[in-house]
């Protein structure tokens, strides 16, 4: 599985609070059928991340973002059907 992580931060109007995003992304194989990303989705949904999904011309790339602490629980989705290997 292509794993590539971001962190984005940013400072709150009041100056003082800083908010961080975490994200996993999530590579699908090119043959990846539709219900196999569904499944990906889904599976990413129950771990507790939202979901944000990106079709592309040869394959479909989907980010988990939420919290960084549950990360280890996100390397699960390797053994699923679609997921780059």
């Amino acid at each position: 599985m292509y794993l590539t992580i971001l962190l984005h931060g940013f400072i709150d109007e009041d100056g003082q609070s800083e908010t961080w995003s975490f994200a996993v992304i999530i590579v699908m194989n090119s043959s990846a059928s539709k219900d196999k990303v569904d499944t990906v989705v889904k599976r990413i949904k129950t771990l507790g991340y939202k979901t944000h999904k990106i079709v592309g011309v040869e394959r479909t790339v989907i980010a988990a973002v939420g919290d960084e602490r549950g990360k280890a629980r996100l390397q699960s989705l390797e053994s699923l059907p679609g997921v780059e290997s």
